[in-house]
């Protein structure tokens, strides 16, 4: 980190374009438009935090714990506002177990009703209610880079796995909303692109959804929900009981963009999926019927499973390498073209760590000393090399400057931002090295095996992921859901990392009295 109040003074991080005398006391035609004094920080990191966050003002206690939490800031800059200057984040955390009701496992829709309406009964008659401890949600997780100036542009991407909505109940309780169950999924991009706006894809996935509200609710007011929220959610609802949102929309550039436009283009996107499914609610309201009356397998059959859900492949990978096959496998090249034939089918992938890459990410976590301590001379060598190029560069720009020489000047200023630049990173690789050999090297050893090894499997998720794009697969249909550290159990190894690929979702199987309604077109 630098901060500066004089063009030339000391640290690695950037050098003022403030008034002259900052540099040589000597006269300069002074520069409008940005500030007199930079503040930059190069690099900031965060690593294993952890958070709690209670609210003892509601009922149930709000609690959220937050477990892991790294984060990463790069480029952070008070000449971001004046100048075109990129800012680049990303953040991880994990949820940290909350005590939840025992999830009651639901098999047909009516079913779910039922069991969401003891829900709601047993809460107001105060019945026992067995509890258990679940994480409030798997992980979030967000990364970007975003220029401010003269407008904003970059990109912005983020998700959410798993997070448990009735831990929100206490909250949502004060404002007048029944939470009953539900998990949520969210998938994010946002995409920038100056004074032209920008363009958001999202995918919003609501499992064991058990919602409610009064007539007119600040849910129902908020989104100018067409019809009831409870008819809204049964509507919604697929043949699985979950909901899935794909929103995508264009928001406005320049002073109109802001949250509230973004709220209502959003909200507009929502309100468009709710018409058509309130739209195709009388055909879905028979197909339910006829499932409770006995006559599903004329409509649907009564395995309505998708037909290529559960599909599954496996990527292995060589210990250390990220490297994937142009030629897919057999089993992979089948859930491509199944995702080809079903627009609703989707690929969730896991990344599981074998023993050698375990073995192999403990190796470069922890080099051996001899090899640790010539490294660590050699990186002194080289910043001692910079910090005289800096020196020599500096005392060359306040000489410019001293004859009037703006141009040479600013010449000799731009190479000093880049020595100071690459000072800072070599000065950061030297603290780095140094932790190595410091008395509390032992204690971070599995810190760095574990950021070693993160960074392999998230190397091979990329890959994937453009294997699967060359294939014509849309990225938006795959979760391959960011890699977590953990050692194989005992009895389950294995000998070479791979990423586990399954299907889930999918258009349901149709019977005859559907498939004449699709001939038609219903």
């Amino acid at each position: 980190m630098a901060v500066g109040e004089g063009a030339l003074g000391q640290g690695t991080g950037e050098v003022s374009e403030g008034a002259p005398q900052d540099v040589a006391g000597a006269a300069k035609p002074a520069r409008t438009g940005g500030p007199t004094t930079i503040v930059t920080v190069d690099d900031l990191l965060l690593r294993d935090l952890d958070l709690l966050f209670e609210d003892e003002t509601v009922t149930p206690t709000l609690s959220i714990p937050l477990v892991a939490m790294d984060a990463e800031v790069r480029g952070l800059s008070s000449r971001m506002l004046t100048q075109p200057r990129p800012l680049r984040f990303s953040l991880s955390l994990g949820g940290g177990d909350v005590s939840l009701p025992v999830r009651l496992k639901s098999t047909s829709v009516f079913r779910g009703v039922a069991e969401g309406v003891v829900g709601a009964v047993s809460s107001r008659e105060a019945e026992v209610v067995h509890y258990e401890d679940r994480p409030l949600f798997r992980e979030l997780v967000t990364s970007g880079q975003l220029t401010f100036y003269p407008s904003m542009s970059g990109w912005v991407q983020g998700a959410v796995q798993g997070f448990e909505l009735t831990a929100l109940r206490g909250v949502a309780i004060a404002s007048g909303i029944d939470i009953g169950d539900g998990v949520l999924d969210f998938n994010s991009r946002t995409r920038f692109v100056g004074s032209k706006g920008g363009h958001v894809d999202s995918t919003m996935s609501l499992a064991y959804l058990s919602l409610s509200e009064p007539d007119g609710g600040p849910i129902s007011r908020f989104l100018k929900l067409p019809a009831p929220l409870d008819t809204v959610i049964f509507v919604l609802k697929n043949e699985q009981g979950e909901i899935r949102l794909p929103l995508s929309f264009d928001f406005g550039g320049g002073s109109t963009m802001g949250l509230a436009e973004i709220s209502a283009k959003a909200s507009a996107a929502f309100l468009r999926l709710v018409t058509a499914a309130l739209a195709a609610a009388p055909l879905r309201a028979v197909g339910s019927v006829t499932d409770v009356v006995g006559l599903g397998n004329l409509v649907g059959g009564r395995d309505r499973t998708p037909e290529y859900a559960g599909m599954e492949a496996d990527v292995d990978f060589e210990v250390g390498s990220a490297h994937v096959d142009r030629e897919l496998s057999p089993e992979l090249k089948a859930i491509v073209k199944a995702m080809a034939k079903d627009p609703l089918l989707e690929l969730e992938g896991t990344h599981q760590f074998g023993l050698g890459d375990i073995e192999r990410a403990r190796e470069l976590a922890s080099p051996d000393s001899d090899v640790a301590v010539k490294l660590l001379k050699s990186l002194r060598r080289e910043r001692d090399v910079l910090a005289r190029q800096r020196g020599e560069l500096a005392a060359a720009a306040r000489s410019q400057l001293t004859l009037g020489r703006i141009s040479a000047f600013e010449e000799a200023q731009s190479a000093l931002l880049k020595v100071s630049r690459e000072l800072g990173e070599v000065e950061s690789r030297v603290d780095q090295v140094a932790g190595l050999l410091g008395r509390s090297a032992a204690g971070k050893a599995e810190r760095r095996r574990r950021r070693v090894a993160l960074d392999l499997a998230q190397a091979r998720m990329d890959a994937l992921m453009r294997a699967l794009i060359r294939e014509k697969v849309d990225q938006s249909r795959v979760n391959l859901k960011r890699p977590r550290y953990q050692a194989p159990e005992p009895g389950h190894e294995l000998q070479q990392s791979r990423i586990e690929l399954k299907t889930r979702a999918g258009t349901p199987r149709r019977g005859i009295v559907g498939r004449v309604l699709g001939f038609f077109g219903l």
